[in-house]
C-alpha cells in the first residue's frame, strides 16, 4: 500500500514540518521529495488528505508494533521489548501533534 511515492513524500513532510505543518504547501512538497505534482495528486486529494493517510500511516503502525509485543509467543509482555519509530515517523508524529487544527474531530 505504501509504495516508494509515497514515502518521498512522508519523508518530504517530516523535513517541512519542521517549520510548522500548516505552511507545507504542495509545491514545496513535491519540490523536496522530488516528485511531480501530479504524482502527488495520484495518492491524495489535497494536503488534508496526506495528513489524514500519514496520520492513519503512523497508527498502523504503531499498532502493529505494539500488536508483535503483546502477542511474542503468548507470554505476558515483560518490558524487554520496543516499538520502533524512524525518525521521520516521530518528526511527523511530532508535527502533527502540534498542529492543533488537524485535531478537530
Amino acid at each position: 500500500m505504501h509504495n516508494g511515492i509515497e514515502a518521498k513524500i512522508r519523508k518530504a513532510m517530516a523535513e517541512l514540518a519542521k517549520k510548522g505543518v500548516e505552511k507545507i504547501s504542495v509545491s514545496d512538497l513535491c519540490k523536496k521529495a522530488g516528485v511531480s505534482r501530479a504524482s502527488f495528486y495520484l495518492y491524495y486529494n489535497d494536503m488534508d488528505d496526506l495528513i489524514e493517510k500519514t496520520l492513519l500511516y503512523i497508527v498502523d503502525k504503531f499498532g502493529e508494533q505494539l500488536s508483535l509485543i503483546l502477542d511474542v509467543n503468548d507470554k505476558p509482555y515483560e518490558g524487554k521489548y520496543s516499538i520502533v519509530f524512524s525518525k521521520d515517523d516521530i518528526a511527523l508524529l511530532k508535527a502533527f501533534t502540534e498542529a492543533h487544527t488537524y485535531w478537530s474531530f
